[in-house]
């Protein structure tokens, strides 16, 4: 779940919000590079605010899709955006 990940990366998240499928991911850097390697890797999320992630995924998706979601984000928070 994405608690989990932000409790695993409690260096780099310092906070996770939303309300519904509407989720915030700040982090304690800039957002964007994390964005931009995301979708390189087929995850399409944005940013919102310079240190913000927003994952706003579909209302209609499957179990697998959210698990391969989630070990890429898991991924790019443990390994760093691609320089």
């Amino acid at each position: 779940s994405l608690e989990e990940i932000r409790m695993r990366h409690r260096q780099l998240v310092r906070d996770l919000r939303g309300l519904g499928l509407h989720i915030g991911l700040e982090l304690e850097t800039e957002a964007m590079p994390y964005v931009k390697e995301a979708l390189k890797q087929g995850l399409v999320i944005n940013c919102t605010a310079v240190n913000v992630i927003r994952i706003m995924p579909p209302l209609v998706m499957s179990i697998e899709s959210a698990a391969r979601g989630l070990d890429i984000l898991e991924k790019l928070l443990l390994n760093g955006p691609a320089s």
